[in-house]
């Protein structure tokens, strides 16, 4: 039953990619058009994970990847909430959760469309006809650098998090933490 939840959370959060992806080309990649975008894909995602949980299935910490360098999908697998699980979610702090929740919304409305309005703009330069071949390689290095420092700047704005809110995390779920005070639970 984890299998068919993974595949089926797969195949709905491939059509939000997809349903993004071409709501970016429809609107002609405008900015504000990128960030209600990535926006509204994290929404739905994030919903996606709640849709589950009420199912008895809950996320590993890590994610399995499926493909190679560069090329790579990354899949959460479910497995089914054990008593000591439960027992450990009840524990988490709404408060802070909500709080984390709408960092990362912030964080997804902000910096994620910057990036790609970067990468946009360094795939249109590569597309071009009369870049050289130097161009081309300063541009792959410049996307592949982007895509780090977004993924480093999302660990630092949870570790900010955690050490501003003293917080702690109880579990990790999807690579993101579920958070408690680190005095008292509300």
């Amino acid at each position: 039953m984890a299998t068919i939840i993974s595949l089926l959370f797969a195949g709905l959060n491939l059509i939000n990619g997809i349903l993004a992806i071409m709501l970016i080309i429809a609107l002609e990649t405008k900015f504000w058009a990128i960030a209600l975008d990535f926006g509204l894909y994290f929404i739905i995602r994030e919903s996606l994970y709640k849709f589950i949980h009420p199912m008895g299935y809950h996320p590993k910490p890590n994610k399995i990847i499926l493909g190679s360098f560069g090329r790579a999908i990354t899949l959460p697998t479910f497995i089914k909430n054990s008593p000591d699980y439960l027992s450990l979610y009840q524990q988490r702090s709404k408060k802070l959760q909500r709080h984390y929740f709408f960092c990362q919304l912030l964080f997804h409305l902000t910096v994620m469309p910057v990036v790609a309005r970067l990468g946009f703009s360094l795939i249109r330069h590569i597309d071009d006809r009369q870049s050289s071949t130097p161009a081309i390689i300063v541009g792959i290095i410049l996307i592949f650098g982007l895509g780090l420092g977004t993924h480093y700047l999302a660990d630092s704005l949870t570790r900010r998090f955690l050490k501003h809110h003293d917080a702690k995390p109880l579990l990790v779920k999807k690579e993101q933490p579920i958070l408690t005070n680190k005095t008292n639970n509300d």
